[in-house]
């Protein structure tokens, strides 16, 4: 399994900087699937930041979802079980409003892990969106 997660720093930028990023995401998925043959490859959705661009972080989940339909890739969407209902993610995950903190990632792994298995052996009908459930 290849998990690709696209950074948010370009949201402050003009439009051709997102269209070179759009561009940057395609090479790298073709650069996964050819270095690793037959493997899964998920794009991880971007989480809602705390920051002032927080907002814009959705419509450019959105692109990099459109982009993996594209590409035989699965989009996973990962961030609902932290989020509130605006779909940010509570601030107490965060160290600093765009960063997740230590504590987080490390209580995410398995539940996570477990999911993607799950989904991996369940080919679902909702096409490539993988939406992962946690439970404690």
């Amino acid at each position: 399994m290849v998990f690709l997660e696209v950074g948010t720093n370009n949201l402050s930028s003009t439009v051709p900087k997102v269209e070179r990023d759009r561009k940057d995401v395609n090479r790298l998925v073709h650069a996964a699937q050819e270095k690793f043959m037959g493997a899964s490859i998920f794009v991880l959705e971007r989480s809602r930041r705390l920051d002032v661009y927080g907002k814009r972080v959705k419509d450019y989940s959105n692109e990099l979802h459109q982009l993996s339909n594209g590409h035989n890739v699965k989009f996973l969407k990962w961030c609902r079980p932290l989020s509130d209902a605006g779909g940010a993610i509570r601030h107490m995950f965060f160290r600093d409003g765009v960063h997740l903190s230590e504590g987080v990632a490390q209580a995410m792994a398995d539940p996570v892990g477990h999911s993607i298995t799950k989904e991996l052996l369940y080919d679902n009908a909702r096409g490539k969106t993988l939406i992962l459930t946690f439970s404690q």
